[in-house]
């Protein structure tokens, strides 16, 4: 019992001290359910934004926000203020029906936009 609590140890070290490559580090932000880009395209009536190919369905609950200069401020925008060309930050679920909804949508300016990976 104690030789595989101290292999379970070792590996928690090892794999703490690893670095991602570019490919695992996307991977895991996909599994936290992120999406960043440019928006493709919007839909108004549907309530939808489609950023790498995605369509987000934005419900009431979504939260929308602006980045400001100050990275403790939040600057609440409408979902039409979000246009074609856009860069955001979508964070997101699937719902029972799979579709994805976004919980929140974040724009950036592009020249601005620091990269989560």
């Amino acid at each position: 019992m104690m030789r595989i609590a101290l292999a379970a140890t070792a590996a928690i070290v090892a794999l703490s001290g690893m670095s991602f490559a570019q490919g695992d580090q996307e991977e895991l932000f996909r599994d936290l359910n992120v999406c960043e880009g440019t928006v493709e395209q919007i839909d108004t009536s549907a309530m939808s934004l489609t950023v790498t190919g995605i369509t987000f369905f934005v419900l009431p609950t979504t939260k929308i926000m602006k980045e400001t200069e100050a990275l403790a401020d939040e600057n609440p925008i409408r979902f039409s203020d979000i246009k074609k060309g856009d860069y955001v930050n979508v964070t997101n679920h699937a719902d029972r029906s799979g579709r994805m909804v976004a919980d929140s949508i974040e724009l950036y300016r592009k020249d601005k936009f620091v990269p989560l990976y």
